[in-house]
């Protein structure tokens, strides 16, 4: 059955260019305030290609990150292999793995190619003000090249297991209740610069949920993006997606952003509208959304399944010999970054500020700390505002720099008593949540 079409507020003017990358985009908002429904509501869609699972997906904390010069497997061969053998999703907390190879390609650095085809572009630190990342220097980072949307065609579908499929324009967000939310969004293989902080403004999905009605047994949502391609080779192509809990996309926090810092998303960051899990790791904000799709606990989509999306964020780790993939990677782990001094600066002998960012996903920062001798004695910093969940903050540190080799460290620890690993775990064999110590390394002359 076809989804109720959302009707449009009375009273509203609207331009409605096509919107290619780069274009300019204008927009006279649209008045009013609520969405309403027309037409004949449907119970279940039922036109996903669904498989019945046995039992639930967890979810689970992370542990550390990987050290630099570890034994590591490429997530491309490890999924190939894995893949090759199709593990049921029922098991996959507990998938073990022994054909995977020891040694491939670690995590993307800054600036370097990933995923199948395209590139990443790293943020800067000194470009921040009040801890706001300028919207030109936010970070990006996608699988596949970026689609080309037309505004006038533009729809997001709200669908699944819900009492009333929807369809929603880009002038019906606008007429909708917002939400505005300062947030961070970290690439889940960050090793330096793939973060930034914003003010986003969007509608709050479970206002979009909640219009759709989910029925009584909804446990999770999937969240599909317009970019298509192969998360791997010799996988089919599918849209770029995400299954995160109900629980999480009804939260406060949790928006449909079509605004980030008072401007209409760039194309390159999601316009027209993405989704926007704070506190999460970046790759389930998806962009380009187009898709909010109502899970119950026996259905297995192939957007996210058969595509290799739900192992491809996974921990893999080995336990007695043995490879296994442990669980998916959700929570942000607590992390700070030095943005000054930069790595291999040359410094006369003096005083200086060392200061940079620090962040804790969910949880609030309690305090940094700064060691100037590979970790062997720590100092703690002073923070610059008052802690807040979702959000960096900045920290700074007073140095006298007297002659010689210095490798520097900043450690943070949250609310909850978590602080950065000074190592990789080493356990770990992927390439995910890389929030241990990295030093940075400078001569004072």
């Amino acid at each position: 059955m076809e989804p109720v079409q959302v009707q449009r507020p009375s009273g509203y003017k609207q331009t409605i260019p096509e919107v290619k990358l780069n274009s300019t985009i204008e927009i006279v908002e649209a008045a009013g305030s609520k969405v309403h429904r027309t037409g004949t509501a449907s119970t279940h869609s039922g036109d996903l290609n669904n498989k019945p699972r046995k039992g639930a997906w967890k979810m689970g904390k992370g542990f550390g990150s990987r050290e630099r010069g570890f034994a590591r497997v490429s997530r491309r061969h490890w999924l190939l292999s894995t893949l090759g053998l199709w593990i049921p999703a029922s098991s996959f907390p507990q998938t073990k793995s022994a054909d995977l190879p020891a040694q491939i390609e670690s995590a993307p650095a800054v600036g370097e190619r990933v995923g199948m085809n395209k590139g990443a572009a790293s943020s800067s630190l000194e470009a921040v003000q009040n801890g706001i990342t300028p919207t030109d220097q936010f970070y990006e980072r996608s699988h596949f090249a970026d689609p080309r949307i037309s505004m006038a065609d533009w729809r997001l579908r709200v669908e699944g297991r819900v009492a009333h499929p929807l369809e929603f324009t880009f002038s019906d967000l606008l007429a909708a209740p917002t939400h505005k939310q300062e947030a961070l969004l970290e690439c889940a293989g960050n090793l330096q610069l793939l973060v930034s902080n914003g003010i986003w403004e969007g509608v709050p999905m479970s206002y979009l949920l909640r219009e759709a009605s989910p029925a009584d047994d909804a446990q999770m949502v999937m969240l599909e993006g317009t970019d298509t391609g192969p998360l791997m080779p010799k996988l089919p192509p599918f849209p770029f997606t995400s299954v995160i809990p109900m629980s999480k996309c009804m939260a406060r926090e949790t928006l449909v952003a079509f605004r980030l810092n008072g401007q209409f998303l760039p194309p390159r960051n999601g316009f027209p509208a993405r989704a926007l899990v704070p506190g999460w790791y970046a790759m389930d904000s998806v962009k380009w959304l187009r898709r909010i799709v109502v899970l119950g606990a026996d259905e297995h989509p192939d957007e996210f399944y058969k595509s290799g999306r739900y192992m491809f964020y996974a921990r893999l780790v080995n336990e007695g010999g043995e490879q296994r993939i442990a669980a998916p990677v959700t929570d942000l782990l607590v992390r700070s970054n030095i943005a000054y001094p930069m790595p291999g600066a040359n410094l006369a002998a003096g005083n200086y500020t060392i200061w940079g960012f620090a962040w804790a996903g969910e949880n609030t920062i309690a305090r940094v700390d700064v060691s100037v001798d590979s970790g062997r004695a720590w100092t703690q910093a002073t923070l610059e505002s008052m802690p807040k969940p979702f959000s960096w903050m900045k920290w700074r540190y007073a140095w006298r720099a007297a002659r010689g080799e210095f490798s520097i460290m900043s450690r943070a620890t949250d609310s909850h008593g978590n602080s950065q690993p000074l190592t990789r775990d080493p356990h770990r064999l992927d390439s995910w949540e890389v929030n241990w110590c990295r030093p940075v390394v400078c001569s004072v002359k």
